[in-house]
């Protein structure tokens, strides 16, 4: 896999679309932010744990992340 940054934005937007309307969510300005604060703190969670410095979790920590298989996984899934 190697798609391009706006490939994955694409797709990130096509699954952030199909969620607001199967949840009724309305995004305002108010939901973006917060939003983007959940995600953030989950990347800080995940920085934490990789630098043995938070939550062991199940997974062993990893030496980097690959973020197309991270998306692939987690959202690109409700493409299908």
């Amino acid at each position: 896999m190697s798609s391009t940054l706006a490939e994955l934005t694409e797709k990130v937007s096509r699954v952030s679309d199909i969620h607001a309307v199967r949840a009724g969510i309305e995004r305002d300005a108010d939901w973006y932010v917060l939003k983007l604060s959940e995600e953030l703190g989950e990347l800080a969670a995940e920085y934490l744990r990789t630098t043995a410095r938070g939550r062991k979790g199940d997974e062993p920590a990893a030496e980097g992340i690959d973020v197309e298989s991270v998306l692939e996984r987690k959202w690109f899934k409700y493409l299908r």
